[in-house]
């Protein structure tokens, strides 16, 4: 993991683990430090590896198997570079491979 991202896994998947390569969906929120929502929903089709999201969000679904949840603390310079904290939480809810 890149350095100041803390991962927590809140439940462990099942199955192969998520990494560069693969194509996922996720189900998101993300969230001020202080708790403020920022954004939710689903993103379908994420290729890992293709930086079309900010980095911290990436690389911590790396690792992580199908139907597990895990909470994200990034920091500002893997999330949106403007100084704050975010805390993500996400539920990956599938793995496939890129052709």
């Amino acid at each position: 993991m890149p350095k100041g991202l803390e991962v927590e896994d809140l439940r462990i998947g099942e199955g192969p683990k998520a990494r560069r390569g693969n194509i996922v969906d996720v189900r998101y929120e993300i969230r001020l430090s202080r708790g403020e929502l920022i954004s939710d929903g689903v993103q379908e089709g994420l290729i890992l590896g293709t930086r079309r999201t900010f980095a911290g969000f990436e690389r911590g679904i790396e690792g992580m198997q199908a139907g597990g949840l895990r909470q994200l603390r990034v920091p500002p310079h893997l999330g949106y570079r403007d100084g704050r904290l975010l805390v993500c939480r996400l539920e990956l809810l599938s793995i496939g491979h890129y052709k």
